[in-house]
């Protein structure tokens, strides 16, 4: 598995602020969540989502999330190479999948996101381009 950087997200003591100055400066659309702090960034072109937002302890940080298919097996490697684990396993509502946290030896903060069912699946195919109808001939004039 490639551990491609698959989420970020902006945090601080005031999440509303936060999230107007981000939609003001880059026009990022946001959906807030319902019964959280934070606001999701919608993906666009070749970018990343991420969630913008009030943090826990009022901090702020900017904190990017590693794609994994085994947070546990990954958290022990990362413990054998030097890091710290900062946030156990956590499973995310909606089948989204579970985060985790670790510190490397500098104590950067960085998550890893391991998908969820919901994620799993393949991302459907895409329609076939539509062809332009062919026009017909013109119709030759009888001599």
């Amino acid at each position: 598995m490639a551990h491609s950087v698959s989420f970020f997200q902006i945090s601080g003591k005031n999440g509303k602020k936060l999230q107007s100055f981000y939609k003001s400066v880059f026009g990022w659309r946001m959906s807030v969540m319902p019964d959280a702090p934070m606001a999701m960034v919608d993906k666009e072109g070749d970018g990343i989502p991420g969630g913008v937002g009030a943090s826990q302890n009022g901090a702020p940080s900017v904190t990017v999330y590693v794609t994994d298919d085994d947070v546990d097996k990954q958290l022990k490697k990362i413990g054998k190479a030097g890091g710290t684990t900062a946030l156990q396993p956590t499973p995310l509502p909606n089948d989204m999948g579970t985060i985790a946290g670790f510190t490397d030896p500098e104590g950067n903060w960085v998550g890893i996101w391991q998908p969820g069912k919901a994620q799993a699946a393949p991302p459907p195919k895409a329609a076939a381009p539509r062809r332009a109808p062919k026009k017909a001939a013109p119709k030759r004039k009888k001599k």
